[in-house]
């Protein structure tokens, strides 16, 4: 260890001056904006030829800025009075202060804003006084009256204006603005627009074409109120330079209302109701050569010119409505993030478990190879413990002994009782060692019959668990399917139902994880009548322009409030009709078959047999809670994987040789699309007809049950308007002559019939199928036949 050497501090390399650039930056872009307002502020003139605007502005800027930069800042109102010194009065006493100002801030800025203002007010005020008395020759009186009139009108132009800086501040921010902050904001624009005057290359006004700009962004983006208020608020500011300040306020104050009132159709349409409700001014109005209709005209060009992206960026900022569903969003989507996190880790817990279990079965059957040296010891200690021959069985001859016990145990496992001719040589106790011999065997052997139960039991645990993980993991990918929010719907179905007089609680549109369109609207109690399809629909198709549907035709009734909640989706392209026909086995009353076919809400129809092995009701009972499972996970917003996997898990669980399997035979078609996919689990053929063309869609999987992992085969095909699905069970192929195919006539039929009546097939088959048999039935039939067609008005 060296002492008295110098340590320096650890610095990394290359950063140090990353930081203060990327400050350096933002400082010299502020300023640049600073006096670029402060130029064009400072031109702006009462009609007595007075500019107090310049002088506020420096004001609210200094009080908001470090002492570094002043003198920049300053430096655009003192060119921006000099711009216009034909035409401003008491020019001299304007630049003045503009000097005073910016260096008076060099030695009070320290000091806090209260003392600051009042050492602002009172160097205006006594500079005024000096100038008008001592330059301008005016009575000291009158110098004091004319003073204290400019300090008063510069104090409030710096309170409007330091609050409408403090508000440009918070815009990368998602501080939610008031209408007071934008309208503050919007007068400081204004002052700005108004400062353009003289500016007219080729004779067009920048003024005028700036000015129509601003409101009609601001109406666009904010609405009515704002667009209205910001026509006000420009016409105001300019008209004040003139003479004329009813008919700028008029002309813009107009032109905001209109183009506010439009926003919701679009900037074309909102862009030409502006245009046409200036030239309705300028034709009824006496404008004479204030505005041609050229500054016009480009102004709505460069309204259109603005891309979309554009207004709903400007939108995000200044409308408080948008930038609240923003932070919700962010809100929710935070939420979601925390509520994932915590499904993902439970996932990853339950996928642990069923490892952990699956590694104790592979070990169980380690350890039962050890077993065999454990039973012979076993016996040894219990025959020749005490024996006179011991020392020579198992000191001399040790490998022989051990060999001829091992040979002794195994026979007798194998109902082998032979004596080991080793033994029979040289063994004094044979009596006594085959009976424990025998002991030992049958203790092991039930033994072994329980561990084997054990292990069964922890693979089925296992696989439990596991189906238990993939649902979590289904869970998360639901949850990480973010759900886009449909506000202006909800406000354009809001609007036409208080139109039409019906009371409603709530209306919430969203889009689910496929893209589509959903809707839900809270009525009350006593509007119930209303709420139906007659009364509703139309309103909910007009405002969101694209037909809906409602979806399941019934209330979900809330007791506590007394409203029921009706929904609607888009309505599916195709709609589907089904029909089944059933026929139970010959002495039987009860039909071992289950089926369930209907529109799930994910848009999807499904049409599900399932098919008992046997007949009767003990295969009902197997084939009825395999079809209520699945219902009951896809009904609950599960993949068809997810359920079938849960279902074959749950069904492998026999607890007598009674229980028995069953087959699964599910075809689910999109409504919106008419992609149909197919998941056969041991079950028979299924028929597409197409016009006259039929596709036979076979499978050579297993029943349900049987494996630990299900045997499923999958098969996906497209369908049209028109097309027929046939499904049956394997009864209706059970046939008394052998020789007579069904499955090919089946298909014959289905090719050569011209009817499309499904009540009709599904009749004929099981006709066909009855007079094969001698109208007896050898098992339980089910067939259900499905048409597609395109929904009426989709």
């Amino acid at each position: 260890m060296q002492y008295g050497m110098e340590v320096n501090t650890y610095k990394r390399k290359g950063t140090e001056n990353y930081a203060p650039k990327s400050i350096k930056s933002d400082v010299y872009l502020s300023i640049i904006i600073y006096c670029i307002f402060g130029f064009f502020i400072s031109r702006v003139m009462l009609t007595n030829h007075r500019a107090p605007f310049g002088i506020a502005f420096i004001i609210a800027v200094l009080m908001n800025r470090d002492r570094k930069t002043p003198m920049l800042i300053g430096l655009g109102s003192f060119i921006g009075y000099i711009s216009i010194y034909s035409n401003v009065a008491n020019l001299t006493g304007n630049l003045i202060f503009v000097v005073l100002l910016v260096f008076t801030n060099y030695f009070i800025y320290k000091m806090s804003k209260k003392s600051k203002i009042i050492i602002y007010m009172a160097a205006i005020i006594c500079g005024d006084i000096l100038i008008s008395y001592l330059l301008e020759s005016c009575t000291l009186l009158s110098s004091v009256l004319f003073s204290l009139g400019d300090s008063i009108c510069i104090l409030v132009l710096y309170y409007i204006m330091n609050y409408a800086l403090l508000c440009y501040k918070e815009i990368k921010t998602k501080y939610v603005y008031n209408n007071e902050e934008i309208i503050s904001m919007v007068i400081l624009s204004a002052l700005v627009i108004a400062g353009t005057w003289g500016i007219a290359p080729l004779g067009i006004s920048l003024r005028n074409i700036s000015g129509l700009c601003f409101v009609g962004i601001c109406a666009y983006i904010t609405g009515t109120s704002i667009g209205s208020a910001a026509g006000v608020a420009v016409g105001m500011m300019i008209g004040i330079t003139s003479d004329n300040v009813t008919l700028y306020i008029a002309i813009y104050g107009f032109c905001g209302l209109t183009m506010g009132v439009f926003r919701d159709t679009g900037k074309w349409i909102s862009s030409a109701a502006f245009a046409v409700a200036f030239f309705i001014i300028k034709l009824y109005g006496n404008i004479g050569g204030t505005f041609k209709g050229e500054e016009v005209i480009i102004a709505i060009g460069i309204l259109l010119c603005i891309g979309d992206k554009q207004y709903s960026k400007l939108s995000l900022i200044f409308d408080w409505e948008t930038k609240n569903d923003e932070i919700n969003k962010d809100y929710i989507e935070n939420v979601k993030s925390i509520f994932v996190e915590r499904l993902k880790n439970f996932s990853y817990v339950l996928y642990g478990m069923s490892n952990t279990v699956k590694n104790l079965v592979n070990n169980d059957r380690l350890l039962m190879k050890s077993k065999s040296g454990a039973m012979i010891d076993n016996l040894a200690d219990s025959v020749c413990a005490n024996c006179s021959m011991n020392s020579l069985c198992w000191k001399r001859e040790i490998h022989y002994t051990y060999c001829a016990f091992g040979e002794l145990i195994e026979n007798y496992q194998n109902n082998n009782g032979k004596f080991p001719d080793e033994l029979e040589r040289k063994c004094v106790k044979k009596n006594m060692l085959i009976k424990n011999a025998e002991e030992i065997v049958d203790n092991y052997v039930l033994n072994e019959m329980w561990h084997n139960r054990l292990i069964e039991g922890r693979k089925i645990i296992s696989g439990h668990i596991n189906n238990m993980a993939d649902i979590v993991d289904e869970l998360v990918q639901d949850f990480n399917t973010s759900l886009s929010f449909n506000r202006e719907s909800e406000k354009r179905i809001k609007k036409l139902l208080d139109a039409k007089g019906i009371s409603f609680s709530e209306v919430f549109c969203y889009s689910n994880k496929s893209g589509k369109l959903n809707i839900k609207i809270s009525v009350k109690d006593e509007e119930k009548n209303k709420a139906c399809t007659d009364e509703i629909l139309p309103i909910v198709n007009e405002a969101v322009g694209i037909n809906m549907s409602p979806l399941d035709d019934k209330f979900n009734s809330k007791t506590s409030t007394k409203l029921y909640t009706i929904e609607f989706e888009e309505k599916p392209k195709y709609s589907i009709s089904s029909y089944v026909r059933r026929k139970c086995k010959d002495g039987e009353s009860y039909n071992g078959d289950s089926y369930s076919y209907g529109k799930l809400r994910d848009g999807n129809y499904m049409v599900m047999i399932s098919d008992g092995m046997g007949s009767g009701s003990e295969a009902g009972k197997e084939s009825k809670a395999a079809v209520e499972l699945i219902e009951k996970f896809t009904e609950a917003g599960f993949s068809k994987d997810t359920a079938v996997n849960t279902v074959n898990s749950i069904m492998s669980m026999k607890f007598s040789e009674e229980e028995k399997f069953s087959t699964l035979d599910i075809c689910s078609i999109d409504l919106y699309n008419g992609e149909m996919n197919i998941m056969k689990v041991g079950a028979v053929s299924t028929y597409i007809k197409r016009k006259n063309f039929v596709e036979t869609i076979k499978s050579r999987s297993l029943p349900i049950g049987i494996l630990d992992k299900v045997d499923v085969d999958v098969v996906d095909k497209k369908l049209s308007s028109g097309d027929i699905v046939v499904m049956l069970s394997d009864g209706l192929l059970e046939l008394v002559d052998k020789n007579f195919n069904m499955d090919e006539w089946i298909r014959i039929y289905l090719e050569n019939s011209r009817e499309l009546n499904p009540k009709i097939i599904a009749d004929d088959i099981i006709s066909k199928a009855l007079s094969v048999n001698k109208n007896r039935a050898k098992d339980d039939m089910t067939i259900i036949v499905s048409k597609i067609y395109e929904s009426v008005g989709a």
